[in-house]
């Protein structure tokens, strides 16, 4: 069982990015950004290992059926320290995730490496902030 917080970063944060990554790496498959397009489909992949990694006590099938983000699989209590161990390492895979994608898309559309890795390197930084102040902070 997970907790409401990892929940809720599942449902709003990895869930979207799993639809949007295969249909974006379409999208420049069909431009002919054929390396773009292979590190989105990279992207969707890591996407899924993270969302993997939050249910540990599943198996292949409880997985494969879905809807493990609802109310039953969801802890009744609220553990903060535990929701927040839960939350920290999928919360900074998907931040550095997004960090990579912002230079990939910089250097694909014609900034160099000299600013690409920068800012990416910023996003990654900046994106675990905002992260946990969506969602791992404390709620009424």
């Amino acid at each position: 069982m997970i907790g409401w917080r990892v929940a809720n970063f599942e449902k709003f944060a990895l869930t979207p990015l799993s639809f949007l990554f295969p249909i974006v790496a379409l999208i420049y498959f069909l431009q002919a950004a054929w390396f773009v397009g292979a590190y989105f489909l990279f992207a969707w992949f890591v996407n899924a290992l993270i969302g993997q990694s939050i249910h540990m006590d599943k198996n292949f099938d409880e997985l494969v059926r879905g809807g493990l983000a609802d109310e039953k699989n969801i802890r009744p209590d609220s553990d903060t320290f535990r929701d927040a161990h839960e939350l920290a390492r999928p919360l900074m895979f998907t931040a550095w995730l997004l960090g990579l994608t912002a230079a990939v898309l910089l250097f694909h559309y014609g900034y160099g490496w000299f600013v690409s890795i920068p800012i990416g390197f910023s996003v990654a930084i900046v994106m675990p902030m905002i992260l946990v102040f969506v969602f791992a902070r404390p709620m009424k």
